[in-house]
């Protein structure tokens, strides 16, 4: 794999786990030394994957400490921490709470946490259920309830913000994820920014490689994570080597004003 050079950012570059079609452990190995950053997903819990759900955390660890780089982790896509069954609460509960334990060695700088809509039960219900659950899981997460970030998925984030900042919880900012949903919420008012998602998108499609046409937007973004004086990870939130590649290239060329070093 030879990606684009990467420049020194103020903040930390990645992509994610799945940008060749191997396992996460290949991948990692692959992308050592040519990202800041990768992101570990984990689309489903250990209990509903069919395939092997282990990490070779030792592994992991040798190459962040050989070559300089982070993790960010993706907590399972099926977790129904909303659920109007207390059991499936639960079940989601202590799943967060074994992937924390068991990537915990690893110091991951973020981890990202859906939220889903429950569709058939009331939106009240629904964020009671919510509250709970992230009551529970800031009791039992420890240190590494700083680190967990709750993302902008497919509804208006204000159904959750109040229910994320009352049990102390930061934000994953998907900035795709808000094109392609068309939402309004005004993120860059919020704090405690835990991690960014980047990826191109239009409505009703995202995780689009980037177009020429977006870098008036990322030059903008640019220049408002400066202000901002963002320090964490960004993740190019991409699937195949191709997109990656062509993506980084427009990023580090709409970004270079805001290298280490020059005039920000």
């Amino acid at each position: 794999m030879d990606l684009p050079t990467a420049p020194s950012y103020p903040w930390q570059l990645g992509t994610t786990s799945f940008v060749l079609p191997a396992g996460l452990e290949e991948n990692v190995s692959a992308l050592a030394g040519q990202v800041d950053a990768v992101q570990l997903l984990f689309f489903e819990s250990r209990q509903n994957s069919l395939l092997d759900h282990r990490v070779d955390v030792d592994l992991l660890g040798r190459l962040a400490a050989e070559h300089d780089l982070s993790y960010t982790v993706h907590l399972p896509l099926d977790l129904q921490l909303g659920s109007g069954d207390k059991g499936t609460r639960q079940q989601g509960v202590d799943e967060v709470c074994r992937l924390l334990e068991e990537l915990g060695p690893l110091n991951p700088m973020a981890f990202d946490l859906h939220l889903d809509l429950e569709e058939d039960l009331e939106i009240q219900a629904w964020q009671d259920n919510v509250r709970y659950s992230l009551t529970e899981l800031a009791a039992r997460c420890g240190e590494w309830h700083g680190k967990i970030g709750i993302e902008n998925i497919g509804y208006d984030f204000a159904l959750v913000e109040d229910e994320v900042g009352s049990a102390g919880f930061g934000i994953c900012v998907d900035f795709g994820h808000r094109l392609r949903y068309n939402q309004h919420t005004d993120f860059w008012a919020l704090p405690h920014w835990r991690h960014i998602h980047l990826h191109g998108a239009s409505v009703g499609r995202d995780h689009r490689h980037f177009q020429p046409k977006d870098a008036d937007f990322l030059y903008s973004l640019g220049q408002k994570l400066v202000e901002r004086d963002y320090r964490g990870a960004i993740t190019l939130e991409l699937y195949d080597l191709a997109g990656v590649y062509d993506s980084l290239a427009l990023l580090h060329e709409a970004w270079q004003p805001f290298q280490q070093g020059e005039l920000l």
